[in-house]
């Protein structure tokens, strides 16, 4: 599948490629067919098994884990060939959107905090989830699929971030255990980052 959104992005180049091609610009043909086909490669949208517990709401591997005022946050890096979509980590109702336009550091230094970033708010049966999608130095920006006031199943797609780069998830520590090593590499929707606590 192809990510929602995306299909002008793919199809630009490529129509571009024919046009050069067509006037035998060859070393533009051969520039645009690849940029293209990169982007077809990035824009994918992989059909994903849904793990159990409390998911990975991206793709990406593990770069931080740590807790602050009763919140437990892990902090997954997506680099440029991890599928970009993101994913609902449990049940829920979005209760609100918020767009905060900030930096573009590089998506694995800590001040990327301060990024341009989208915060994307949980009720859940665990209490309040909040997601943040962090844009990066190269991404163009974060394009959301969902609306205030949506109820959705675990791992439904909730947005792309184009070419970009970092997601944390916030969680009540009370409430659930951290189940991922640090570093460690995950899936959006099928891996499993927590366990609820009885």
């Amino acid at each position: 599948m192809i990510a929602k959104k995306s299909l002008h992005i793919i199809f630009s180049p490529i129509l571009l490629a024919l046009f050069f091609w067509a006037v035998k610009l060859i070393p533009l043909t051969i520039l645009f067919f690849f940029f293209g086909l990169f982007n077809l490669f990035f824009f994918r949208d992989p059909v994903r098994k849904i793990g159990s517990e409390i998911v990975s709401p991206a793709d990406g591997r593990i770069m931080d884990i740590s807790e602050s005022d009763g919140k437990t946050r892990i902090s997954i890096f997506m680099n440029l060939f991890d599928v970009h979509v993101n994913r609902m980590p449990i049940d829920g109702k979005i209760m609100g959107i918020e767009r905060i336009r900030g930096k573009h550091s590089m998506a694995f230094l800590r001040r990327s905090t301060e990024n341009s970033r989208q915060k994307i708010h949980l009720d859940t049966v665990i209490g309040k989830i909040t997601i943040v999608q962090i844009a990066g130095i190269f991404a163009w920006r974060i394009v959301p699929y969902i609306m205030k006031g949506q109820m959705l199943k675990k791992g439904e797609r909730i947005g792309i971030i184009r070419f970009g780069s970092r997601v944390d998830i916030f969680f009540p520590s009370q409430k659930a255990d951290v189940s991922v090593p640090l570093h460690q590499r995950v899936k959006a929707g099928s891996s499993t980052l927590a366990h609820t606590k009885s």
